[in-house]
């Protein structure tokens, strides 16, 4: 098993020269010119100041301005809680985004890709509320999983296929028909080839732990299943979080949010089979995976001891058994959390928590021949802890609003989804 440690010492030789222009006039941003974006889902670092903005940064790394800042999309009205966009940008080029705290969602146009505007903006869609996961389908609308329906007395939400202006197709109910059964829809997984989807069970309110996942008829939004999890050491089994497909494109994995790892049997099945296959030793929160062919990337937190924080690569060959090949050491004030890949999976993008991260989106670059992961040094302007685009600027192509943080970030050209 390979450890690596990223070296930042070049980053905090050359950091002080660029910091101050990171942070200084709008009016000297790089002009848009590049072969690579990235759009991040930004929210004022006072959470309650400013509204919630979509950033464009340039991600072509032979570009002279990479890592460079764009330009930058406000919203109106709703204030820090930027949270969930679509994992993978869609192919009509509409980006989905989610704000928790506020119960909204926004719709973002990119097709102009270094000038994207704000399509739409919504709350409810009928009597669903909170919206959370966003995936795209093959007739190029896009699956949204909402949390809850109702407002005083919260029932399970479900699944609503939208348009890209975000008008409703059709709609699935995740109430299971037992009333003490604690359901709050969270992740999804598509699987076509089987006619199903998946979804997790964490509630983004944190009234309740998700001990159950959802099996559904992809093509009706019909709930097939409601499987409760196995037992597994510790509290690996609680809040089911993250699902993938892997290569087969019928196997589905999933973390939980306790640092378990799962695998979900055959979906044709009445009650297909969830096998416990892998516990992420000391961690506390895992959050958003990433698989690439064979391998699962694994983001793992501890708050009991930051110091492991780190990326974990599982060779998931035979994904009843996966062995862990390496872990990009990230250490205390760097908490992973959000990962998302370029459309030739060796470039991802990395936003997630703690002292440092939460003030930077990082670029990471992924050797499938060695299964090891490294920070990207010449990414952003960085400061003495480490490389990346620095968010604790006063200025902002869009106003003096101050320092943000980020959470959902995608790449332009797009990547493949899972399921394609």
């Amino acid at each position: 098993m390979r450890h690596t440690k990223p070296n930042w010492s070049l980053i905090a030789v050359l950091g002080a020269c660029v910091i101050l222009s990171a942070c200084g006039d709008a009016s000297n941003e790089v002009p848009a010119s590049s072969d690579s974006y990235l759009y991040v889902w930004q929210f004022d670092e006072d959470a309650n100041d400013d509204p919630n903005f979509l950033s464009v940064i340039n991600a072509d790394p032979t570009s002279q301005a990479y890592g460079t800042l764009v330009t930058t999309v406000p919203t109106t009205g709703v204030r820090g809680g930027a949270h969930h966009t679509s994992l993978v940008l869609p192919t009509s080029g509409f980006l989905f985004a989610n704000d928790y705290r506020g119960n909204s969602s926004f719709i973002f146009d990119t097709r102009n890709t270094a000038t994207p505007t704000l399509k739409a903006t919504f709350r409810n869609k009928g009597n669903y509320n909170y919206a959370h996961t966003f995936s795209e389908l093959a007739n190029g609308n896009i699956l949204a999983v909402f949390q809850t329906q109702g407002t005083d007395d919260p029932r399970p939400g479900g699944l609503v296929e939208l348009t890209t202006n975000g008008d409703i197709v059709q709609t699935g109910d995740a109430n299971s028909g037992d009333p003490v059964l604690f359901m709050r829809p969270y992740g999804l997984t598509m699987v076509p080839k089987q006619n199903r989807a998946m979804t997790t069970n964490y509630d983004m309110l944190d009234t309740g732990d998700g001990e159950h996942i959802q099996i559904w008829e992809l093509s009706s939004l019909t709930l097939l299943a409601t499987l409760a999890m196995p037992e597994a050491p510790d509290q690996w089994r609680l809040n089911p979080y993250e699902a993938r497909l892997l290569a087969d494109g019928k196997t589905v994995m999933f973390n939980t949010l306790k640092c378990g790892l799962f695998v979900l049997g055959d979906m044709t099945e009445a009650n297909p089979d969830i096998q416990f296959v892998h516990g992420f030793e000391g961690g506390e929160y895992c959050g958003l995976p990433l698989r690439s062919e064979n391998y699962w990337l694994q983001t793992f937190e501890s708050q009991t001891d930051p110091s492991i924080n780190a990326i974990i690569v599982l060779d998931i060959s035979d994904p009843l058994r996966p062995v862990e090949v390496s872990r990009l050491a990230m250490g205390a004030g760097f908490a992973p959390h959000w990962m998302s890949p370029d459309i030739t999976g060796t470039r991802i993008v990395l936003t997630g928590y703690g002292e440092h991260l939460s003030r930077r989106v990082m670029m990471l670059n992924f050797d499938a021949a060695t299964a090891t992961l490294s920070l990207d040094p010449n990414f952003g302007e960085g400061d003495n802890f480490g490389p990346g685009v620095m968010l604790d600027r006063q200025v902002w192509p869009h106003g003096e609003t101050g320092p943000a943080k980020a959470h959902g970030a995608v790449f332009w050209p797009p990547a493949l989804p899972d399921w394609k």
